[in-house]
């Protein structure tokens, strides 16, 4: 059996573009490329035993951009918007600040959650590495 490693990974909150906190969540605002988040909770974190492999969306964090006063859109163009639009729209306000798993980092959550960082917190995500799972039963 092999020694058992494991990653930690952590995600600080940080404070946005316009001073306020970055927020942990699932809602991405159309940010990312990702067919399938269910493996996050609604605070962003992903479940125990979800399965890791590299690039993967560990945990979900937004942040505002500084607003632009010429893009600003009103309620019937929001309501008016087709889903590209709307995603150019979100792109263009919120930033995305999630983790993602490094190169090399294969295997399975064991823990993550939140701790206190000064007057922030940060998001801990451990992963069994892949070599280790693979000696076991």
């Amino acid at each position: 059996m092999s020694e058992q490693r494991n990653f930690i990974l952590t995600c600080r909150q940080e404070h946005d573009e316009n001073g306020a906190p970055e927020e942990f969540t699932t809602d991405l605002y159309d940010l990312v490329d990702v067919d399938d988040l269910s493996y996050l909770s609604s605070d962003g974190l992903p479940q125990i035993g979800t399965r890791v492999a590299p690039g993967m969306l560990l945990v979900g964090k937004v942040g505002a951009k500084k607003s632009d006063e010429r893009s600003k859109w009103n309620e019937l163009q929001l309501l008016t918007a087709n889903c590209q639009e709307l995603q150019n729209y979100w792109r263009s306000r919120i930033y995305d600040g999630s983790l993602y798993a490094p190169e090399g980092c294969t295997g399975a959550v064991v823990a993550a959650f939140f701790e206190p960082v000064g007057d922030r917190v940060q998001a801990v995500v451990e992963i069994e590495c892949q070599d280790a799972l693979s000696d076991e039963p």
